[in-house]
C-alpha cells in the first residue's frame, strides 16, 4: 500500500516558487531547469543559497511497517544532510554515481523498517546541510511511502510465538518451525520434517540474524521428505553434493530441482554497524515435494581458527551465532512449467586467451584446474560467453583492439562445449561489434561498415537488418549443430545508447527496434526454447528501466527478459536496492529479470599495484575494505535478495570476468593499435580467483546456493 505525501515531488509552489506542503524552517525553492526533475516538472533545488533548511510533514496513517524512500542527484557531497521518520535516519549521500559513459545518474535513498505505533503518527523530516562551496548544486525529488508489514515483535514480522509442527503448513501466517539459534562451537545440522503436504512447489522463508564469521551456514529443504546426511558440496550424498554418479563432476540438471536438497546461504545481517540488530529474510524458491513429505533444516560451520591447537573450537565472543525465527513454508501460485531457478555463473570467455598468457587457474588447495570444470563442479550452473564479429589489429574501437581469434564466433563455439560438458547452462551475448561494447562506445562491425558504405540512411537501416538475421541465425545455427544450443541468448550489450550506432541510436527507436527484432527472430526461428534478453546497464536506477523497456514495449520489440548490469561502484546501491528496483521493473512489464554483469573488489588493488575499475564498492564500504571474504559476503546477499523477489521473478546473476586473472602481468584487456602496447588489466582485483590464479572464497556463495 503506497501513502499519498503532499507536495511529494514538489511540484506545487507559491507566486514566488516556494515549496508549498512541507513544513520548513526557512523558504525554500524549486527549479524547473531541463533535466533538473527525476520526474515531473520540478524538483527541490539544493544550493548554497537554498538549503540549511529542515522540512517536514506529519501524517497520521494506519499503524505498521513502513520504507519511505526519496529521490536525490549532487554534483558533490550532501555532507550531514539525512532522511528521517519516527526517529530513524539515513543520510543523504549522493554525489550522483557515474557510469562508463561519464553520465551521472540520480540515487534512490532508502529509509526502510520504520515502525508506526497504533496512535498511527509519522513524522517525516528532509535536512539539508549547509553548503559553502558556490560550484555545488543537487536536487530532491519523489518523496514516497510505502507499507510492508504489519507491527509484531520478534524477527522483523515474525511471530516468535515459538510453535513447531505440520497443521496447516503452507497457509499464510502462520510458522511452520520454532525459532532457534545455532553457534559456532562445532558444526550444527537442525532439521524438521513436515508430512502431510500437498505435492507441489513451495517457497520457504526464515527470518535471519547473521553476524558472519561462518565457513558456511545455508538453510536448506529436501522435497523427498528424506534429507541424507548433509556436508560439504561434493560429499556423496550431502545436501548439496555437485557431482553426478557417473563420477564426471556434472550433476543433472533435470533432477537437480527434483531429486536432492536445494540450499540458500544465510547472508550477514549487516554491513553497516548500524545495522547489527536488523533481521533479514532468507527465501527458498522453487522447492518441489512428491510424496506429501518436506524436511527442511539448517547446517552451519564456523570459520576454522588456524592459530587454535583445537582445531574448530572458539569460545566466548568469538563464538559466531545465527538466530532463526518466523519459518513460514507457503504453495507458489504458478505450478505449471518448470520449478523456479537461481541461475548463477560468470563469463568465461576469457578463459582460452588467460592460458595462452600463461595463466593457470587453481583450486583452494593450490592445485592446478580447469577453471570451467571447477566453476561447474562448485555450484555455477550457467556460464555467459560474448562474441565481437571479426577481432584482430584493423578492427579496433577507439584506437584499441582485441588479438584476433578471441572473442569471436569460432572460440566461443569451443567455449561452449566445454560448458555443457560440465553441466551449465550457456547464456549466449551478441555484441554485433569488432570490439567492446557500452553505452559509450557501440561501433558497427567493419565488415558490415563497408557493406553500407555509400547507401542512404533508409537503406543503410535495411542491409543491417539482413546482416543481424544472417549472422544470427547463422551463429545459432552452429549452436545446435554441435548440441551446443543455448538457454538464453543476448542482442547487444548494455545497449542503454542503442546499438550499431548511430542508425540504431535512441534517436532512432524505430530502426533500433528492427534490429533487435531482427535477431530476435533468428533466435525465435533457430532455437524456440531460448530465451531472447535485453541488457542495459546502470541497474537499480528505475526511471531509466522504465523508460527504455517502455519505449521497447511502444516500438514491439520481442524480447523475454530483462537484464542489467549491476555493480555497488557504478550504481552505489546495495544489493537490497536493486531487489527493490526489479520489483518495479518486473511488475511493469511482466518479464523477468536477470543480472548480466556483477563485479566487486576483493582488494583494493589490481595485480600491478593500481587502482582498478572499480574504485570502491559502493555502500558495501572503499577499497580499503576490500577483501575475499566482503567479495564472498556480498554474493551471498545478493543471491538472496534475487530469490526474494516475488514470483520468481528475479532469474539469475552472471559475475563479469571472473577469469581475467593477473597472470603476472600478461592479460590485457585490449592493445593499442599504434604500437601493440598492452592496455593493462583492471578487473584482476575483482575476479573469482587471485592474482596467482588460486580459487577465492566467493566459491563458497555458489556452492550453498546450489
Amino acid at each position: 500500500m503506497t501513502v499519498t505525501i503532499a507536495n511529494a515531488g514538489f511540484e506545487q509552489t507559491d507566486d514566488d516558487g516556494v515549496v508549498r506542503g512541507w513544513t520548513t524552517t526557512r523558504p525554500i525553492h524549486t527549479t524547473d531547469e531541463p533535466g533538473a526533475a527525476y520526474s515531473g516538472r520540478r524538483s527541490l533545488l539544493i544550493d548554497r543559497e537554498n538549503c540549511d533548511t529542515l522540512l517536514s510533514q506529519d501524517l497520521t496513517i494506519e499503524p505498521g511497517v513502513y520504507d519511505l524512500s526519496l529521490m536525490a542527484w549532487a554534483n558533490g557531497p550532501l555532507k550531514d544532510s539525512r532522511f528521517e521518520a519516527n526517529g530513524e535516519a539515513v543520510p543523504i549521500a549522493s554525489a550522483g554515481a557515474v557510469q562508463i559513459d561519464g553520465e551521472k545518474t540520480w540515487d534512490e535513498i532508502r529509509l526502510e523498517g520504520v515502525r508506526v505505533e497504533t496512535d498511527g503518527e509519522l513524522d517525516v523530516r528532509i535536512y539539508v546541510e549547509p553548503i559553502a562551496s558556490p560550484d555545488f548544486v543537487g536536487y530532491i525529488d519523489d518523496v514516497a511511502i510505502e507499507r510492508v508489514g504489519e507491527l509484531t515483535g520478534g524477527a522483523a514480522g515474525a511471530t516468535g510465538d515459538g510453535s513447531v509442527g505440520t497443521d496447516g503448513a503452507g497457509e499464510a501466517g502462520k510458522p511452520v518451525w520454532r525459532p532457534f539459534v545455532v553457534r559456532g562451537d562445532g558444526p550444527h545440522d537442525e532439521r524438521l520434517r513436515i508430512d502431510g503436504l500437498a505435492d507441489g512447489r513451495y517457497t520457504l522463508t526464515v527470518m535471519t540474524r547473521n553476524a558472519g564469521g561462518w565457513e558456511r551456514c545455508y538453510v536448506y529443504a529436501d522435497g523427498t521428505g528424506d534429507a541424507a546426511e548433509v556436508g560439504d558440496a561434493g560429499e556423496a550424498g550431502g545436501a548439496g553434493a555437485a557431482c553426478s554418479d557417473d563420477g564426471t563432476g556434472v550433476a543433472d540438471v533435470a533432477a537437480a530441482a527434483t531429486s536432492r536438497p536445494i540450499r540458500a546461504a544465510v547472508p550477514r545481517n549487516a554491513f553497516r554497524e548500524q545495522d547489527r540488530d536488523k533481521w533479514k529474510r532468507v527465501t527458498l524458491r522453487g522447492i518441489v515435494v512428491s510424496g506429501g513429505a518436506l524436511t527442511i533444516g539448517v547446517h552451519a560451520q564456523a570459520d576454522r581458527v588456524h592459530d587454535d591447537p583445537r582445531g574448530d573450537v572458539r569460545v566466548g565472543s568469538d563464538v559466531p551465532s545465527c538466530e532463526f525465527d518466523d519459518w513460514r513454508l507457503t504453495r507458489d501460485e504458478r505450478q505449471d512449467g518448470e520449478p523456479y531457478r537461481l541461475y548463477i555463473g560468470g563469463d568465461i570467455t576469457e578463459v582460452p586467451y588467460v592460458v595462452d598468457q600463461g595463466g593457470v587457474f587453481r583450486d583452494e588447495a593450490g592445485n592446478p584446474v580447469d577453471p570451467i570444470a571447477f566453476a561447474g563442479a562448485n555450484g555455477w550452473n550457467i556460464v555467459r560467453i560474448r562474441v565481437f564479429n571479426e577481432t584482430g589489429k584493423g578492427h579496433d574501437g577507439n584506437g584499441w583492439y582485441i588479438p584476433g581469434g578471441y572473442h569471436e564466433v569460432a572460440d566461443g563455439l569451443k567455449l561452449a562445449r566445454r560448458a555443457k560438458a560440465a553441466g551449465m547452462a550457456i547464456q549466449w551475448s551478441f555484441h554485433y561489434s569488432d570490439t567492446w561494447t557500452n553505452p559509450g562506445l557501440q561501433m558497427i562491425p567493419h565488415a558490415w561498415a563497408r557493406r553500407i558504405e555509400g547507401l542512404t540512411e533508409s537503406e543503410a537501416v535495411d542491409e543491417l537488418e539482413r546482416l543481424v538475421y544472417d549472422y544470427t541465425a547463422d551463429t545459432l545455427a552452429r549452436l545446435n549443430a554441435q548440441g551446443t544450443t543455448p538457454e538464453f541468448v543476448s542482442l547487444g550489450n548494455e545497449t542503454r545508447s542503442g546499438m550499431l550506432l548511430p542508425y540504431g541510436s535512441l534517436e532512432h527507436w524505430d530502426a533500433l527496434a528492427r534490429f533487435y527484432n531482427a535477431g530476435a527472430r533468428a533466435v525465435r526461428e533457430l532455437c524456440p526454447d531460448s530465451k531472447i534478453i535485453i541488457h542495459v546497464d546502470d541497474g537499480g536506477n528505475t526511471r531509466r528501466y522504465l523508460e527504455y523497456f517502455g519505449a521497447a514495449r511502444d516500438h514491439g520489440v520481442d524480447y523475454d527478459v530483462i537484464s542489467s548490469s549491476f555493480y555497488p561502484f557504478w550504481t552505489q546501491k546495495s544489493a537490497h536496492q536493486f531487489a527493490r528496483f526489479a520489483v518495479k521493473v518486473t511488475h511493469e512489464f511482466g518479464k523477468p529479470i536477470m543480472i548480466m554483469e556483477t563485479g566487486f573488489n576483493w582488494t583494493g588493488d589490481t595485480g600491478s599495484g593500481q587502482p582498478g575499475q572499480l574504485s570502491n564498492n559502493g555502500p558495501y564500504g572503499g577499497p580499503e575494505t576490500s577483501s575475499p571474504e566482503l567479495q564472498r559476503d556480498f554474493l551471498i546477499d545478493l543471491f538472496n535478495e534475487l530469490r526474494g523477489v516475488p514470483d520468481g521473478m528475479a532469474i539469475g546473476d552472471l559475475y563479469w570476468d571472473p577469469v581475467m586473472i593477473h597472470a603476472n602481468g600478461d592479460v590485457h584487456w585490449s592493445y593499442r593499435e599504434s604500437d601493440d602496447m598492452g592496455g593493462g588489466n583492471v578487473v584482476d582485483n575483482t575476479t573469482l580467483f587471485d592474482f596467482d590464479g588460486r580459487a577465492l572464497p566467493a566459491f563458497d556463495a555458489y556452492r550453498y546456493n546450489s
